[in-house]
């Protein structure tokens, strides 16, 4: 769902920017997708470290290990392919760019959410994935600092603390507004600006976990509600700008409405009813390498996919038509990319861990012995 969200914008920054219509607000949109991934690595990251912490199974090594093997070497490649192509294109080799080198720079050590310049990565659409490094180093940090403080096990202190926390950052919002700024550089893209949408995300999957099954049909009715009520408000009043709503609140009730939606969703067990289980679970599997390449292939295909849209008579069911041919040349070119480049490291990275864990295991019955 994020991902196709976040195609939906771009879609619609391409095509449909200047038309009216609920179709065209809703693709509009679509760039709320990025707080639902923002969500989801909050409650599925934050999840993954309290259970462990929570069982006294966590161990940073093996965190950053897993972590790194699966987010960087796609992200240098996808960098990588961006200064081979458009070098190609050009006729030049770009880093000799002085501006583009220093994005390039830039991009190598996830600064892109504090310094962005537009010179490269499809005008710093990336944003988001410094906004997320910087949260996998922070969060296994202080969820292990608050389980080593608690003094049993019905211990507030971790929900407390990340609650806390989020406020800080939704207090920030509201401290730092002017209405004068850059939304962009000032409000959607900085760390300390963002970062409660995944704590929040990271809330939610504590909730899941100290209530799995316990959540009554009236509690998990009332968190449909809440993701309800949220989104509405933000799809109706936000959008991008400087205005109160924008800043203030607008991320406050995607981060709270999307975090309730998964709580709700993996509550009740939506899964099992899902249609097209597979297809949703594939899109999932490759979403990363989507979001890494998406407008790359929207680049390429875009004369084509124009001409389809210009044909006489194109109405709603035309328009659907071309965004659902965008998706999936998206998700093909991403399954060819995954299993070229991400797989090979996800298989490297299961054989260390392997090595790793056999060693564990010999060192602890040479203990006992």
């Amino acid at each position: 769902m994020a991902i196709t969200l976040v195609l939906m914008r771009h879609f619609f920054d391409l095509y449909l920017k200047g038309s009216e219509g609920a179709f065209v607000s809703f693709f509009s949109w679509g760039w709320h997708g990025v707080d639902l991934f923002f969500a989801l690595s909050g409650f599925l990251i934050g999840g993954q470290i309290i259970e462990e912490c929570a069982d006294r199974e966590f161990c940073f090594k093996r965190f950053f290990v897993k972590r790194s093997f699966r987010i960087l070497p796609p992200y240098f490649f996808a960098i990588a392919v961006f200064v081979v192509f458009f070098s190609f294109v050009n006729g030049f080799f770009i880093l000799e760019n002085s501006h583009v080198f220093n994005d390039f720079i830039v991009h190598v050590f996830y600064l892109q959410d504090y310094i962005q310049s537009g010179q490269m990565m499809y005008n710093g659409i990336y944003w988001s994935l410094a906004v997320e490094e910087k949260f996998y180093i922070a969060l296994p940090v202080v969820i292990f600092f608050l389980y080593s403080r608690r003094k049993k096990e019905n211990s507030s202190c971790l929900p407390v603390a990340l609650g806390a926390l989020a406020l800080v950052g939704i207090a920030l919002r509201f401290m730092t507004y002017e209405p004068g700024k850059e939304f962009w550089s000032s409000y959607l893209a900085p760390f300390h600006i963002r970062f409660d949408n995944l704590l929040v995300g990271a809330l939610a999957a504590f909730l899941f976990i100290s209530f799995r099954g316990r959540f009554s049909t009236a509690w998990k009715s009332a968190l449909a509600l809440v993701a309800a009520l949220c989104l509405g408000l933000c799809f109706a009043y936000g959008g991008f700008g400087t205005g109160y709503f924008n800043v203030c609140w607008q991320f406050t009730l995607t981060g709270v409405g999307f975090s309730a939606l998964i709580l709700a969703l993996v509550s009740f067990d939506a899964g099992r009813y899902l249609p097209f289980k597979k297809v949703f679970s594939i899109v999932s599997k490759y979403s990363y390498t989507m979001y890494l390449y998406h407008i790359l292939i929207l680049g390429l295909t875009h004369q084509w996919l124009k001409a389809l849209l210009t044909q006489p008579g194109t109405d709603t069911a035309g328009f659907l038509f071309v965004f659902v041919l965008y998706f999936v040349f998206v998700t093909a070119a991403s399954f060819v990319i995954y299993n070229l480049v991400d797989r090979p490291f996800m298989n490297w990275r299961k054989r260390i861990l392997e090595r790793k864990e056999k060693k564990a295991e010999a060192a602890a019955i040479g203990a006992e012995v």
